[in-house]
């Protein structure tokens, strides 16, 4: 099975012509909607003298393993690749944690009789 499934839209514009382009349309707006309740971002003038970080959708289909699918995804990312250490940023922000290290903590408190 291929990592990336030949329906999956790789532009924002394939996304809004592909048959389930309503579909995608949704997606994009609940993930708008989530960004603008969380206080992700806001909308700012820019100074002159930044440099601007584009963004670029990545739109998923989740399939079940028996081919069928799921859900479908879509996230709004930063272009990262695109910045350089030390000039464009200082300190690396990442709020998402590795669910091998959720088992290790929670095998660790249940080994020493810890509450968490």
């Amino acid at each position: 099975m291929s990592a990336l499934s030949p329906d999956e839209p790789l532009t924002f514009a394939e996304a809004m012509c592909c048959p389930n382009a309503e579909r995608g349309r949704v997606i994009a707006l609940e993930e708008l909607g989530a960004h603008q309740s969380s206080g992700a971002w806001k909308i700012v003038i820019k100074p002159p003298e930044s440099k601007i970080i584009g963004s670029k959708w990545v739109f998923k289909i989740k399939c079940n393993a028996d081919g069928s699918i799921d859900c479908y995804k879509g996230r709004l990312v930063a272009k990262g690749y695109n910045q350089c250490p030390g000039f464009d940023y200082l300190e690396i922000f990442a709020p998402t944690v590795c669910l091998s290290s959720i088992r290790v903590i929670l095998a660790l408190a249940a080994l020493h009789d810890l509450h968490l």
